[in-house]
């Protein structure tokens, strides 16, 4: 009896231990089962790190652009010249690297102040000598994101990153996993890699590169001889602001940039730097072809290189010291449809002002077209 008394005691314990196990057991959480779990001691886990000091300076009158990302002992410079961007790491005054090529969107769609509030450093236990850049990508439907891996004297593209979840959160990289999560109080959602945005290849990075590195030799583009008989420039002479003095009008040639530079004369036959501007060139687009005086300043012309005919005019008027755009005439035969289409954009934008200024103008000003019949009748 007493033997008996035992195994049922015996049993009775493992019964209701087995039952407590199965009781306490957490029940998977399937609220957020697409989304990519994260593991809080994953030592292959970068998380996005906070007070960021910032400084900038996005004054329209400087040729360069700068902004200045401070974390402890880890100093980010970031530099915009035109469309283009680059950045320089330097670690406990010891420089990680000098200026590269950066790819970052801040031109399209977004301001130099609005890119730098998306703008997210990403660190592994506080350790500032490698990391993760989360950058504003090329956004379309949703936002996008460039990664970039740095560490020691190496910067590397990871990829572009889709967020189609429009919450808020802080960023993960898993760098097993390469997978790029944004975290938030009750939730980890995972972003998608996409194709990457095409990127063209700019035939200004060494330029560019000498001027943040302090080394233009003053090529600085205020000096009006060195652009005398070089190939890669056509210069026109005449007085562009008619106060009766000969100026100079430098424009790199088709195919080889954008760049326009105005030098107004004095009466001591001295050329001072007075503009530097667009020529209006495209990317496998119209091309620069000629500059024509006006009654009121000078006109751009350029046309499409390739079969057909796109002729665009650019009616700039240089008062003093001050250079408006004041019209655009486009004209375009449809040999298909056998007319030619005139348009006309009344613009008036200073051109000392930035080139995001001045293209965003040009998108948002209404054409007005005429349409004429008849252009394949010899």
């Amino acid at each position: 009896m007493k033997k008996i008394f035992l195994y049922t005691a015996f049993f009775s314990v493992v019964f209701f231990s087995c039952k407590k196990t199965t009781v306490d057991k957490p029940a998977e959480d399937k609220t957020y089962a697409s989304s990519a779990p994260v593991n809080k001691n994953d030592n292959s886990a970068y998380k996005e790190v906070f007070d960021v000091k910032k400084s900038s300076d996005y004054d329209e009158k400087n040729e360069v652009k700068k902004l200045d990302l401070i974390y402890k002992s880890l100093l980010i410079k970031i530099r915009y010249i035109s469309d283009r961007a680059y950045i320089s790491l330097q670690n406990e005054n010891n420089k990680l690297f000098d200026w590269k090529p950066l790819q970052m969107n801040f031109y399209y769609d977004m301001s130099f102040a609005d890119a730098e509030k998306d703008i997210h450093l990403l660190l592994k236990d506080d350790d500032t000598s490698s990391g993760y850049l989360v950058l504003p990508a090329f956004t379309e439907q949703f936002s996008t994101y460039f990664v970039y891996h740095f560490e020691k004297g190496t910067l590397h593209y990871i990829g572009n990153y889709e967020f189609t979840d429009f919450g808020k959160g802080s960023f993960s990289f898993d760098e097993k996993s390469r997978e790029l999560n944004v975290l938030s109080s009750d939730s980890v959602k995972k972003l998608s890699k996409i194709k990457d945005t095409e990127i063209e290849k700019s035939n200004k990075v060494a330029e560019d590169i000498q001027l943040l590195s302090g080394n233009s030799d003053k090529k600085s583009t205020g000096n009006f001889s060195q652009y005398i008989n070089n190939k890669d420039y056509f210069i026109k002479t005449f007085d562009v602001n008619k106060d009766g003095v000969t100026d100079k009008i430098v424009s790199q040639n088709r195919f080889m940039g954008d760049e326009i530079l105005v030098f107004l004369g004095d009466k001591s036959n001295n050329y001072n730097l007075a503009l530097k501007s667009t020529n209006f060139s495209e990317d496998g687009g119209n091309q620069i072809t000629d500059i024509k005086e006006t009654s009121e300043g000078y006109e751009i012309i350029t046309q499409f290189p390739d079969r057909g005919y796109v002729q665009n005019s650019y009616f700039v008027s240089g008062t003093g010291n001050q250079f408006i755009l004041k019209k655009i005439k486009t004209e375009s035969d449809s040999w298909q449809n056998n007319y030619r289409e005139n348009c006309v954009q009344d613009i008036n934008f200073n051109l000392k002002k930035s080139s995001q200024e001045l293209y965003e103008t040009i998108s948002k000003t209404k054409k007005n077209c005429t349409k004429t019949s008849g252009i394949n009748k010899k």
